[in-house]
């Protein structure tokens, strides 16, 4: 079913399937055009802190109308989703940012010049202030990744739902140049220091599906859950996300979106989502 603005985006069987928050999400979608807003009206744009920010200024974020389509449906996620649903794991938690993980933008480290990402991330590294992960959601050729850098044991780990889409050589020099920086701010002695890059984390799988989006989401939440000690010993298990899995991570963004944007008490709530 194809994307038609002002129509249902799920047909009546799915609809009733999805859980209570999409299912609320989409009811507000479908209130809102009734009323004749247009598509540029339900785009949701605000800036936060939440995010280690690619410069001096804070972070951008606008989520189209579409990207609700794609979210509902399964379908590739767009970087703004895949930055909500870091948004939704920093309120989650109940603090923001949380405790012991620093958040990439996701834009600033899939669509900057290689320069600029090496700077991006090696700052990144120097402001997280004891936190002990750096979470770095990375998307190249339409395909989503997982890295996590954990400084104290010198490794970076990839997690890759998808390996017969190799995407990580250009990143990891990136982040190699990143860490040789950071560790010059610092001031640290690098003699003996070996920086590790885990390329094949064992992760769970997606199959040749579009999916790649949703496992990032779901793996982010299991690393803040799972993650501790040494992360040389870290794996999850290699099967594909079940469909209630894959379900949750929609309701969890659905969730966030209607409490966080679209709730006018919400966090993240734009003035252009208000009813006249």
């Amino acid at each position: 079913m194809p994307f038609e603005f002002g129509k249902p985006m799920l047909g009546d069987r799915a609809l009733e399937e999805a859980g209570i928050c999409a299912r609320t999400l989409h009811k507000w979608y479908l209130t809102m055009c009734s009323k004749g807003r247009s598509k540029d009206q339900l785009s949701m744009t605000f800036t936060d802190d939440a995010l280690v920010r690619t410069g001096d200024g804070p972070n951008n974020n606008a989520l189209n109308v579409k990207d609700l389509f794609d979210l509902f449906n399964f379908r590739p996620m767009d970087i703004a989703l895949v930055k909500f649903y870091e948004l939704y794991l920093c309120r989650a938690k109940q603090v923001s940012p949380p405790k012991d993980f620093a958040f990439l933008d996701p834009a600033g480290v899939s669509t900057g010049s290689p320069d600029d990402i090496v700077g991006y991330i090696s700052n990144a590294l120097t402001k997280m202030r004891g936190k002990k992960y750096l979470m770095i959601p990375f998307n190249k050729r339409d395909h989503w990744i997982l890295i996590v850098i954990v400084p104290l044991y010198s490794v970076a780990l990839y997690l890759n739902s998808l390996p017969s889409l190799c995407i990580h050589d250009e990143i990891s020099q990136l982040i190699k140049r990143a860490y040789d920086q950071y560790l010059k701010r610092i001031h640290w002695d690098t003699f003996g220091i070996e920086f590790k890059q885990r390329y094949n984390v064992e992760c769970h799988q997606q199959g040749s599906t579009d999916l790649c989006g949703f496992y990032v989401c779901h793996h982010m939440r299991l690393i803040m859950e799972k993650l501790e000690g040494n992360p040389e010993d870290f794996k999850l298990p290699s099967r594909q996300l079940t469909n209630h899995e894959l379900s949750c991570v929609r309701e969890e963004l659905s969730l966030f979106i209607n409490t966080e944007v679209i709730d006018t008490r919400g966090l993240y709530h734009p003035r252009s989502l208000d009813l006249e």
